[in-house]
């Protein structure tokens, strides 16, 4: 009796014991899940900012770049089936990817995912794949040509977009001649905004090769971020190191395939089946001349394709207006440019009947004052005989289908109908080039942008092809038929993504040392910010100020750091005016700060002296500030001999900082940036110095609109 009981007893322990250990298991179990979702709630997983886009193909290579909004390394896994089973790291911690994918089969489609450690950035989704270039001469191919485009409005830029998606044959590939910001490219938000918000689910599957634009690579000092950019850089050259020097955006967002002797970042070429073609950046005309001269020698070659923003036949659309091959390259069956914003063929020039198009307003604004000249009544499109075959101001792309020895173009309208086309064949060394007749070319009403009273009453008033049905509408009554592209065109007409995405980590404590607030500077200076005019929307703000309190943490704990950085010269402009930032978020708080910012204002380095004025004036309402500003301008005009660096009474040139403070700046800082036209007025200071002077007793700060309202004075 007595052992029956204490086996009892020892069963009861041995039972509570374990119920114990079991309870407590599980509570630890508990907790360690309640701590790991503390933990997944603080750190997150990343999202992509910036979908993925194809770069530097080749038959045997692809490039994928994205943006992520966290400092991670991440991965990406390809194969030729969905399965997928090869995979490439992008080992660093960074917020931009890129990588190289290689040992490819040519004209091979593969298909990739990106993940960021066990996280998939990407969907299971087939149109996440990329094809690399074809070798094969006979292999039908075809191609878009897109330029001008970034403008950021809705009523050409994305319904072109739209068709680009519709277009069959699907293209192999996108060429642009540059300007993929027409709002002056000083930091990636511009693309973000202007190109991968527009062509997002194009360029995961389409290789993407731009060249710059004059928006593309004239950026800080036109921003008054490097006004001694110009005294290093001159129309004509371009070297990698000055654009990594100076932190050119374009460079870091777009990957050239580096294919010169130098490695710089342009010239490039690219070969596709029978064609090649080279790409020019900047106003590199001698660089690019060369390149392709090397390039068009190349054995197996049928077509020959150079693009660039400026170069091509000189009096085509306008008059003087573009820069002149002459002698005309080598070889070349067909050139590219931008930069005037309008349509343009030429009739063939030279020995080798070449043709140069003048893609110009693939989105932009169309151009008002283009070969306006030339336009009567007898010659109505401004046309010049020999010269020029055909000119339109519309939106538009430009489609290009190769088969072999024939050449395909067809120009779209951004509704499908087809206003221009060109057809080349070649036999041998004969070479027949045919475009569209101009009894052919449809007018269309609805696309035409800035006409003069003639040109509106010759092009569309007049014109016996078109009947008008009232409010915008047309209807097609000449004997032509019209060509349409036959794939319905599914209008998203918008953007697809924000501009920003705001950080979701935790604020970081902030950094402990120099070096720690060089790093964090460097970071918070990567993408995004623009420093130097007044162009600060709420989202541009609050997205500035979430992620330095997220890097340097809240408080004045950084602020001597800050005020190290924005003196240290060796540091790129664009960090220093970062760091300038920085403070300007602390001064809201700091008299210490505020009084730092005073003492910038008075720098004789224009940057710092500029952007600490407009921080003051603008985020602290510190009218006196202007005063200060204003001031300095005064003295400016005067000033003999001009300021080496920049003249403040210059005429108008993207080269003079002070250009866009006049065009840019006070506009929108006093609340006029929609009652004139400032880029076809383009005022002298001395009418903002004026202006300012009759008015200053009449400013108003709006806090809200961190800028300035007139008011009038009963009220």
């Amino acid at each position: 009796m007595r052992r029956t009981t204490s086996d009892a007893i020892r069963r009861t322990t041995t039972a509570a014991t374990a119920t114990s250990v079991f309870v407590c298991v599980i509570g630890l179990f508990f907790q360690w899940r309640a701590g790991g979702a503390n933990l997944a709630a603080q750190n997150p997983s990343p999202v992509l900012l910036r979908h993925p886009y194809l770069q530097k193909g080749t038959s045997h290579s692809m490039g994928i770049a994205w943006m992520i909004d966290d400092d991670r390394p991440c991965t990406v896994e390809f194969g030729r089936t969905r399965k997928l089973g090869r995979e490439v790291e992008s080992s660093k911690s960074r917020r931009m990817h890129f990588v190289e994918l290689t040992n490819l089969k040519p004209d091979t489609r593969y298909f990739y995912r990106i993940r960021c450690g066990h996280n998939w950035l990407t969907p299971d989704d087939e149109s996440y794949h990329f094809r690399t270039h074809a070798v094969d001469s006979n292999r039908p191919f075809s191609f878009v040509v897109l330029g001008d485009s970034g403008w950021p409005g809705t009523n050409d830029q994305c319904p072109l977009a739209d068709l680009l998606v519709a277009l069959k044959p699907k293209p192999d590939f996108i060429i642009h001649t540059g300007d993929l910001s027409q709002r002056w490219a000083v930091d990636e938000a511009e693309y973000d905004l202007l190109t991968f918000g527009v062509y997002r689910d194009t360029l995961r599957n389409t290789p993407f090769y731009p060249t710059q634009g004059n928006h593309d690579w004239v950026t800080d000092w036109e921003h008054s971020l490097d006004p001694l950019y110009p005294r290093f850089f001159k129309p004509g050259r371009l070297k990698s190191q000055l654009t990594e020097r100076f932190d050119m955006p374009f460079w870091r967002v777009f990957h050239s395939h580096r294919d010169n002797e130098a490695g710089d970042v342009a010239p490039f070429s690219f070969r596709y089946g029978n064609a090649v073609f080279v790409g020019a950046g900047g106003g590199g005309k001698g660089a690019g001349q060369t390149l392709a001269e090397k390039r068009f020698a190349q054995q197996g070659v049928t077509w020959r394709f150079f693009y660039s923003h400026y170069f091509g036949l000189s009096g085509n659309a306008v008059p003087g207006g573009d820069l002149k091959w002459d002698p005309p390259l080598p070889k070349c069956d067909m050139t590219f440019r931008g930069h005037i914003h309008v349509y343009s063929r030429s009739a063939p020039y030279g020995p080798h009947q070449t043709v140069d198009m003048l893609v110009g307003s693939s989105g932009a604004t169309i151009g008002k004052s283009y070969f306006q000249a030339t336009v009567s009544a007898e010659n109505p499109h401004g046309l010049r005989p020999g010269i020029t075959e055909w000119n339109e101001k519309c939106p538009h792309l430009v489609h290009i289908l190769i088969d072999g020895s024939k050449l395909t173009l067809r120009s779209y309208y951004p509704d499908g109908l087809v206003f221009d086309s060109l057809v080349i064949t070649k036999s041998g060394e004969e070479k027949k080039v045919v475009g569209m007749r101009s009894s052919q070319h449809p007018v269309h009403p609805a696309w035409q942008r800035g006409l003069t009273p003639l040109m509106k009453r010759l092009w569309v008033d007049e014109n016996p092809k078109w009947r008008s049905l009232g409010s915008g509408l047309w209807d097609y009554v000449g004997r032509e038929p019209l060509e349409r592209i036959t794939q319905p065109i599914q209008r998203r007409s918008r953007y697809i993504e924000p501009r920003f995405v705001l950080p979701r980590r935790p604020s970081h404590a902030p950094p402990k040392d120099l070096k720690a607030a060089r790093s964090a500077l460097a970071k918070l200076m990567d993408v995004h910010y623009r420093l130097g005019h007044h162009e600060w929307d709420d989202t541009t703000f609050d997205y500035f100020n979430n992620r330095f309190r997220y890097l340097f943490g809240s408080g004045e704990t950084s602020l001597p750091w800050l005020v190290q950085l924005v003196r240290d010269k060796a540091l790129p402009i664009k960090q220093r005016l970062g760091a300038l930032g920085g403070l300007g978020l602390l001064a809201r708080h700091s008299q210490v700060a505020r009084r730092h910012l005073a003492e910038f204002s008075a720098s004789d380095d224009f940057n710092l002296r500029f952007s600490a004025c407009i921080i003051r004036a603008c985020w602290l309402g510190e009218q006196r500030a202007l005063d200060e500003l204003i001031g300095w301008m005064k003295r400016e005009s005067v000033r003999k001999p001009p300021n080496p660096q920049f003249n403040v009474n210059a005429p108008g040139h993207y080269g003079n900082p002070i250009f866009v403070l006049r065009r840019f700046t006070f506009p929108t800082l006093f609340g006029l940036e929609t009652k004139k036209n400032w880029g076809e007025i383009r005022p002298p200071i001395s009418y903002w110095i004026k202006f300012y002077e009759m008015n200053k007793h009449r400013l108003r700060y709006v806090a809200t609109e961190r800028r300035y309202q007139i008011v009038n004075e009963g009220k």
